[in-house]
């Protein structure tokens, strides 16, 4: 999994919430700005022997470059355009929504202040993991 998320604390609890998937184990790379977002993304293309995220959280509001510019990054990257991207933000402006969607945001969630509305987000990932399984399953 690509993590893109500059706030320590939001990690941290991502961390917490994907802790409580029982049947899921997530290695976590961590990109703290987007800059370094885009260089394991561009890595990937580099080196094909590099294993592939399954699905990547990316933060709109990076330093360096944005989550849109992230998302484009990993939708114009050979290796990594089909894998599923969860926008996770304080966002709510329709702007950045539609944005997000036209860039092939997989899903879009806001962050919240409060935890157990936040751990919503865990279901989502797994929801969003097995549509993809059965999508590529397909194929």
């Amino acid at each position: 999994m690509l993590l893109a998320e500059d706030s320590p604390a939001d990690v941290m609890v991502l961390e917490e919430i994907l802790q409580q998937q029982q049947n899921a184990k997530f290695e976590i790379s961590i990109a703290p700005d987007g800059q370094k977002a885009i260089q394991l993304v561009d890595s990937l293309d580099e080196d094909g022997s590099l294993p592939l995220f399954d699905i990547a959280l990316v933060d709109l509001n990076l330093p360096k470059h944005t989550g849109h510019e992230v998302l484009a990054a990993i939708r114009n990257a050979e290796r990594s355009r089909g894998i599923p991207v969860i926008i996770v933000t304080s966002s709510r402006s329709p702007i950045d929504i539609k944005r997000a969607k036209d860039l092939g945001a997989t899903e879009y969630f806001e962050k919240v202040p409060d935890f157990d509305a936040y751990c919503a987000l865990g279901p989502l990932i797994i929801r969003t993991l097995r549509s993809e399984e059965r999508r590529v399953g397909k194929e």
